[in-house]
């Protein structure tokens, strides 16, 4: 269980090997498409956010229902408090990464987890950040054009995103909407810590805060669905008490 309570963390919010790339100004010029499609043009980098999902993970041969409470302070901590279901017993869940360390809390019992995992959850951080879609107009990511893919039926063009700190991932941005619809990376397995092709694809959208966010979001694993939810609450926060991801003393 607790491993598995790694693997639902960040299910809101992907790599192959990059084609050639196009020139940046390119790339730029589709995310300020996609900024403008999603609200977020004008507006600020969120310090932090806060998230309620429910939906199903699939672990073990079983489809568990969950529901997830998220708490993300940018760039690179978050909080996931998370009730799993299991044979009609519902089991609280909380996994915390401050940036640096993380651990896990299974009914009051906390274990420290991995190196391996620590290092998953700085890449998920970036991946994150960088999908907040405005922080990608700055020169510090480095941005190529991948070519063309249909997701979910639906033509779109892939960006492969670089920066410090993570691994390259691809978004791919719908050529209709210009709304991100897809994020592939090479991600690993907190269950077996093996490399996994992972896609979080964004079904549909809904408006909170006059900004486009995600209503349907499903996770695949090595192409087969791992994890699907649907986004109950979103808001933005201003300040989030760095207490909040303070680790429990022994």
């Amino acid at each position: 269980m607790r491993r598995l309570a790694a693997v639902l963390v960040l299910v809101f919010a992907a790599g192959l090997v990059a084609a050639q790339g196009e020139p940046q100004d390119e790339a730029r010029a589709l995310i300020g498409k996609a900024a403008k499609a999603m609200g977020v043009e004008n507006k600020a980098v969120p310090k932090g956010l806060r998230m309620k999902a429910k939906g199903t993970v699939e672990a073990g041969g079983m489809t568990l229902d969950i529901v997830q409470n998220l708490t993300i302070r940018l760039p690179n901590q978050f909080k996931d408090v998370t009730e799993v279901t299991v044979g009609g017993m519902t089991i609280p869940v909380t996994t915390i990464f401050n940036g640096k360390e993380a651990w896990v809390d299974v009914n009051g019992m906390v274990k420290d987890l991995g190196e391996k995992i620590v290092e998953e959850f700085k890449n998920i951080g970036g991946m994150v950040e960088a999908s907040q879609i405005t922080p990608l107009l700055d020169k510090k990511y480095k941005l190529s054009i991948v070519g063309e893919a249909k997701v979910e039926g639906q033509p779109a063009i892939g960006i492969r995103v670089s920066g410090k700190g993570f691994k390259d991932f691809n978004m791919y941005i719908d050529k209709k909407t210009n709304l991100l619809t897809k994020i592939e990376r090479q991600a690993v397995d907190p269950m077996t810590e093996m490399e996994v092709q992972e896609e979080r694809i964004f079904k549909s959208y809904q408006d909170k805060d006059g900004r486009k966010v995600p209503k349907t979001v499903i996770v695949l694993r090595d192409g087969n669905k791992f994890v699907e939810a649907e986004v109950l609450e979103y808001s933005i926060v201003d300040q989030i008490d760095p207490g909040e991801f303070a680790k429990p003393k022994k």
